[in-house]
């Protein structure tokens, strides 16, 4: 039955517009991590528990509900969250005590995270599954080699802050992930899963920009504090990803002048050094 869920997937998937990151099929339910695109949730899900319930009801002769209730699903909002959703994922075969390490799992997404793993799964045939394994990235040029140690550092942490939560004790920090969360910045919060064909590009909005530059970059600086020129050294360097950021995306110089209480010419000095091009509002 774990063949067929994880081949319902590889059917299901390609079939609407969410993009796929991680799964795990086990004995009673099963977990998916999803990129959701422009169409509700239930495009995938309904035909999705559909295809199970039906051989379920098939190879048992159940008659009646197979899902005892409507899927549960828990919006990822920042890096670490999503993090630890893939972490969640991935080692639920093993929290379950069905074996010893995630490559020994054959349904789930572990083995297309690592394919040399000669044991793991990663036979989703079919579906768009997208690996962000560079979420866990220290540096943003690590080698394949570099990701996946990234990769196992972060687990490791996450199941010892399992443990250590069950005895009440301490949990230390997450290990530090820079490159991931800018790549998160990068691939997820500026760039949706995929739009309407005759849609207007979507951009998102400049406040929600900052916001994230600030979360990722300083956390706990506001955009008020950022605006009133405080932080030193730091708060230019915020200032100037936030300016970079937005002229990659096509906001005019002149309207990220004015949201953060700079002038044009500031802009237009960023611009040229860091992104590399003049800007056209340097003379207004």
């Amino acid at each position: 039955m774990r063949d067929h869920v994880v081949h319902a997937l590889s059917e299901c998937v390609p079939k609407s517009d969410a993009q796929l990151l991680a799964y795990a099929v086990m004995s009673n339910h099963f977990h998916i991590i999803v990129r959701q695109g422009t169409e509700p949730l239930s495009r995938l899900m309904q035909p999705l528990c559909q295809s199970i319930a039906l051989r379920v009801q098939r190879a048992f002769r159940h008659i009646g509900y197979v899902f005892e209730r409507r899927f549960r699903d828990t919006a990822c909002l920042t890096p670490r969250h999503l993090r630890n959703a893939i972490v969640y994922t991935h080692r639920n075969p093993v929290d379950g005590r069905m074996c010893e390490h995630e490559r020994e799992y054959r349904w789930s997404s572990y083995g297309d995270y690592f394919p040399e793993d000669a044991h793991a799964g990663g036979t989703l045939e079919g579906a768009r599954l997208f690996v962000p394994l560079r979420l866990f990235a220290v540096r943003d040029d690590a080698s394949w080699d570099e990701l996946r140690a990234d990769y196992e550092r972060y687990a490791c942490w996450a199941a010892e802050r399992k443990r250590l939560r069950k005895l009440h004790a301490p949990v230390p920090a997450p290990p530090p992930t820079p490159a991931g969360d800018r790549y998160w910045t990068r691939e997820f919060f500026l760039r949706p899963a995929r739009t309407l064909d005759n849609a207007r590009p979507w951009r998102p909005d400049l406040r929600d920009l900052a916001n994230a530059t600030l979360r990722e970059l300083t956390p706990g600086f506001t955009i008020q504090q950022l605006r009133a020129a405080r932080g030193g050294h730091k708060a230019v360097e915020v200032r100037h990803e936030i300016i970079a950021r937005a002229l990659e995306l096509g906001f005019r110089p002149v309207d990220i002048a004015n949201y953060l209480h700079i002038s044009p010419s500031s802009v237009s000095r960023v611009s040229a050094r860091v992104i590399g091009v003049p800007s056209k509002s340097s003379g207004r």
